[in-house]
């Protein structure tokens, strides 16, 4: 078997592990493996084992989307090239460099490394801090708009929202750590110690990750169901492989990785989501014997010109089966709507949720409710000029809460055969 002339490693380091980093890096060179740049992880050559010793210098000027020197590093690197030392390669804050003589010059002070590296991940981890909240608010919008039912029964939105909580407190974690490496370096500052960043561990940031995900994934399939999980599996690794890939090969500069970031995902979205919407097609076109109530239970002519749909989603809390359709009057150039339908059912075990989802509802309709007798119901409100429907009423069973919409109204017959079919 031909011998491998190089290797790569996948292990993680933060800007405050940078001691950590420079460690396993002189390890690596002591079994006969040089360090020679960044790109798809830590890319090793194969070389006699030498006593190199690395340093790794942190530049908080850049971004952690610098995938390659900036010109500032290119800079940087120049004035520590004269200085004896050899500049290897840079990849976001991180600047690697092999030490070339012993009575070089430390690169930058103590006090300058510690505000070099306090500087850089209090931006990097703190600003995770900030951004993560923004992203579950987004997620959270529906909430906060008073339109709580379509998050409770939103695969997708509750395991974005358990995703990002779940990442946010990792980020927590991570910056505690940060905080007590920050503070330990300054009581060794203090007392004229030379600091050492790192925990001389570095998987540590790794196993979080990996918690992170297989908590989530733990909690996707009952939240999502296992074709929407794969969906988003198959998006998620998709976009993260692909940029992964072009990063590492073509190695951008940040304006040019948040370009390829943003383009890479809408091509998976695009390519990905089409093929994936046919896995995850719950929702069969018209088709009377899919539907609970049809046209014909409410005394109208079948669809001609219209449409129907019917489907169901579900997550721990709660779940929705809907059943709409339409059809456009006759001679009006598909504009004016004859008759529409729409019958959603919310079903939960928690009464809680129940009551939370038949308050939103009444709430999300438009103009005065009344109270109606038609049903059988806990209670039941009626919304007479509610989209011109003249008829929309929002009902609270005792497992479930039902939103009919029908033009021109219910009359007791058709109540009296909606209840009986939803039982």
């Amino acid at each position: 078997m031909k011998e491998k002339n190089t290797k790569r490693s996948f292990r993680n380091y933060r800007n405050y592990e940078c001691d950590d980093f420079a460690a396993y890096l002189h390890e690596m060179a002591g079994e006969g493996w040089q360090f020679t740049g960044f790109g798809l992880g830590l890319n090793f050559k194969k070389a006699e084992p030498a006593d190199i010793e690395y340093v790794v210098e942190i530049f908080p000027k850049n971004s952690e989307s610098d995938f390659a020197p900036t010109e500032a590093v290119e800079e940087f690197a120049e004035y520590c090239n004269a200085a004896g030392y050899r500049f290897i390669d840079a990849s976001g804050k991180k600047v690697v460099f092999e030490k070339l003589r012993d009575d070089a010059a430390d690169i930058t002070t103590p006090e300058e490394r510690f505000s070099n590296i306090k500087k850089a991940d209090t931006r990097t981890i703190g600003g995770m801090l900030i951004y993560i909240p923004v992203m579950i608010a987004i997620y959270l919008l529906p909430w906060l708009r008073g339109n709580v039912t379509s998050l409770l029964v939103s695969p997708a939105s509750m395991l974005a929202i358990v995703f990002w909580t779940i990442y946010f407190f990792e980020h927590v974690v991570e910056f505690s750590a940060f905080l007590r490496c920050m503070k330990r370096a300054k009581t060794d500052l203090e007392r004229g110690i030379t600091p050492y960043y790192g925990r001389k561990n570095g998987f540590r940031i790794q196993f979080f990750y990996y918690i992170v995900l297989f908590i989530s994934l733990a909690l996707a399939v009952p939240i999502m169901g296992r074709k929407y999980l794969l969906t988003f599996f198959v998006i998620f690794v998709a976009v993260d492989l692909i940029t992964i890939g072009i990063r590492s090969v073509m190695r951008p500069t940040k304006k040019e990785a948040i370009l390829t970031t943003g383009v890479v995902t809408f091509m998976v979205l695009l390519v990905v989501g089409f093929g994936a919407a046919e896995i995850m097609d719950d929702n069969p076109k018209y088709n009377p014997e899919s539907f609970l109530i049809t046209p014909a239970d409410l005394g109208w002519e079948d669809i001609i010109t219209g449409s129907g749909d019917t489907g169901h989603t579900a997550t721990i809390l709660a779940s929705e089966d809907y059943y709409d359709f339409y059809n456009y009057s006759p001679d009006s150039n598909y504009e004016d709507i004859g008759y529409e339908f729409n019958l959603h059912i919310y079903r939960s075990r928690y009464q809680k949720i129940l009551d939370v989802i038949y308050k939103d509802r009444i709430k999300g309709r438009f103009g005065t409710p009344k109270a109606s007798d038609l049903w059988h119901g806990n209670e039941a409100v009626h919304f007479p000029e509610y989209e011109d429907a003249s008829g929309c009423y929002v009902v609270r069973f005792d497992d479930a809460v039902i939103t009919v919409l029908k033009t021109g109204g219910l009359s007791q017959q058709e109540a009296d055969l909606i209840m009986d079919r939803i039982e």
